[in-house]
């Protein structure tokens, strides 16, 4: 019988194990020698993951990072790049911002997402203060129990306060109530926001508190006397600088003023705890009758 010429080949191979190898080898080397299949070109752009419409009231601050990334099926994760310069959170209005990113290989992705600033000037003791009296008070049935006395109850408000609003830099001032709501809604904010959410809790809980607000330093502060049966103390739920190490939960005013000192030689920190201390409804005890008197 006759076999095509291959099948000869093969056959005459496994019959010599020596010639068998050979072959083997010969088979391998041709192989090696084919060139590869050409790679495929990169043409796929990017892909922008977590983008939506942005709504922030006028004089608020945006996270424009915030949940967004962008991904390359080639490259995985690749920069972000934010174009918010047309945004104008000052005045109401829907502005354009533009995320884009690009890969090794060039191609770009580009989409531009809408921020709606509203205004700030709706009525801010309705409605507002409504959903925010509905928010306090299922804050407070998780956090309190009828068996804590007013000391226990302001501390879980301060924790609660302290551990869940995320510092922002800056907010709308112009209502403690909107100030209050946009901490417990959004998580973010500033000392504004530390403090209205605070003052909302306190009050709803039924401890007295009174308003603080720094005089003579080159930025605001905002905190609050509070008095939990046993005299006015110091509440102040946003966080201070680490480095000066202050429990800011109910501090004395003589750890207030000392804070202040240790303060006073760092510009960024000038006046920490000075307050009108002539216009304070309160006294606690150790309160200076001045403010050159905090500052000696």
């Amino acid at each position: 019988m006759q076999y095509p010429g291959p099948a000869r080949r093969y056959i005459w191979a496994h019959r010599d194990p020596f010639l068998g190898l050979v072959f083997c080898l010969l088979l391998m080397v041709l192989c090696a020698c084919e060139p590869a299949p050409p790679l495929l070109p990169d043409t796929e752009a990017p892909r922008l993951l977590g983008l939506g419409g942005l709504t922030v009231e006028a004089g608020g601050t945006i996270l424009y990072r915030d949940g967004v990334s962008a991904v390359d099926d080639v490259d995985g994760p690749v920069p972000l790049q934010i174009d918010a310069g047309a945004v104008d959170l000052n005045k109401a209005g829907v502005y354009p911002v533009i995320y884009s990113a690009v890969d090794a290989a060039g191609n770009v992705v580009s989409k531009t997402v809408a921020v709606v600033v509203t205004a700030s000037d709706e009525d801010q003791d309705g409605p507002f203060a409504e959903r925010l009296k509905t928010i306090t008070k299922k804050i407070l049935a998780e956090i309190t129990t009828e068996e804590m006395d007013q000391r226990e109850k302001a501390r879980a408000i301060f924790d609660y306060v302290h551990d869940n609003i995320h510092y922002a830099g800056s907010s709308n001032k112009r209502s403690w109530v909107r100030a209050a709501y946009t901490g417990f809604t959004r998580g973010i904010g500033d000392c504004f926001n530390y403090f209205a959410c605070s003052k909302a809790l306190l009050t709803q809980a039924g401890i007295e508190n009174v308003d603080l607000q720094r005089v003579g330093g080159v930025s605001q502060h905002f905190w609050q006397l509070v008095n939990v049966g046993d005299g006015w103390y110091h509440f102040d739920a946003c966080p201070t600088p680490k480095e000066y190490g202050l429990d800011a939960f109910l501090f004395t005013e003589a750890q207030a003023r000392a804070f202040t000192e240790m303060c006073a030689g760092d510009d960024r920190y000038p006046n920490y705890y000075v307050y009108d201390y002539a216009a304070c409804p309160v006294q606690p005890e150790g309160m200076p009758e001045d403010g050159e008197a905090a500052a000696e």
